[in-house]
């Protein structure tokens, strides 16, 4: 389960950046290595919402966006919230 969501979550943000989803692992950190800004980074957990149905918090979501925050971050916030739990 968590390979599938990690796979998920690397071509969302790779579609989100029109970027190739082999330059992304899961510990790419998303500002540092992906340059991802705000409104990407919102795009991105929007895609992930309806993708998985669960929601983000938004103030938490802008707090948790630091220089450090990985794919792995993500994939283990996702798994936390319950997803692919169909």
């Amino acid at each position: 389960m968590y390979e599938k969501i990690e796979e998920t979550v690397i071509r969302i943000i790779a579609d989100t950046l029109a970027m190739d989803p082999s330059d992304i692992t899961s510990e790419t950190k998303l500002v540092t290595d992906l340059k991802v800004d705000s409104v990407d980074y919102v795009e991105i957990c929007v895609s992930l919402e309806d993708e998985y149905n669960v929601s983000f918090d938004t103030e938490k979501l802008m707090e948790s966006m630091t220089d450090a925050t990985t794919v792995a971050n993500i994939v283990d916030y996702l798994v936390s919230a319950g997803a692919g739990e169909d």
